[in-house]
């Protein structure tokens, strides 16, 4: 939703909004760099707790920001910050891991089905992501924020460490 609403989501926290777009779509690309050093050096599991719970408290900011509780200017360092967490973590590393966990021969099955599963999610949110303005209001982040929480506790408790791994060639 930050990718495709930033404009409307910071529409009175700047003067020009598309001036925030840009920012954050550099934002974007600069992370994306640094995630590419990061991958190499550092756990896979670590990277992803990270970026979860950076996502996350960029959720919270971005809600508090949104309610009033916080200055509205709050809102743009929210989303960059939001930004810059899912580029080192949720949005490079899962194919990473899908392709560290499974045999070799899996891993093109896994991968299709894995992207699959994301773009529908992603075609929902794009689409559902208005509605969610209109019924919740300044409260709409707080969803997203309970899925990136459930996020959190899954690759915590349940997901294994990859790093260093090589798939198994059967």
């Amino acid at each position: 939703a930050v990718f495709y609403y930033s404009t409307s989501i910071l529409d009175g926290v700047l003067d020009n909004p598309e001036f925030a777009t840009i920012l954050i779509g550099s934002v974007n690309v600069l992370f994306t760099y640094i995630a590419l050093i990061l991958m190499d050096s550092c756990r896979r599991k670590t990277l992803l707790l990270w970026s979860f719970g950076g996502m996350f408290c960029s959720n919270i900011a971005l809600s508090l920001s949104r309610i009033g509780i916080i200055a509205p200017g709050i809102s743009l360092v929210a989303v960059n910050a939001y930004v810059a967490f899912f580029e080192i973590g949720v949005g490079p590393i899962v194919w990473l891991i899908v392709a560290e966990m499974f045999e070799a021969r899996h891993v093109t099955l896994v991968m299709i089905l894995c992207s699959q599963v994301g773009w529908i999610f992603n075609f929902l949110v794009s689409l559902l992501f208005p509605s969610m303005i209109q019924l919740l209001g300044d409260y709409t982040f707080i969803p997203f924020a309970i899925a990136l929480a459930s996020g959190f506790i899954f690759t915590w408790t349940r997901l294994p460490e990859t790093h260093g791994r090589n798939p198994k060639v059967s």
